[in-house]
């Protein structure tokens, strides 16, 4: 429970300050995610990888796609 709040918070800064809602991290963590836990990058790293896609237009699904690529 205490890793999920953690986790709402952080998409939720993100969706407050960057181009990226929370639906849209949320599309884009089920295609990025398991690949970014393999890689040992941090939910925060892959939190603000997808918000730096997003500014560049890519969202949701296929910000996770391009992240996992």
């Amino acid at each position: 429970a205490d890793q999920m709040t953690r986790m709402m918070n952080v998409m939720a800064a993100g969706a407050k300050e960057g181009a990226s809602e929370v639906t849209q991290i949320s599309e884009a963590l089920k295609q990025a995610g398991v690949q970014a836990l393999n890689s040992n990058v941090s939910f925060e790293e892959t939190n603000s990888a997808l918000q730096a896609l997003a500014q560049g237009g890519k969202f949701g699904s296929e910000a996770g796609v391009a992240l996992r690529n």
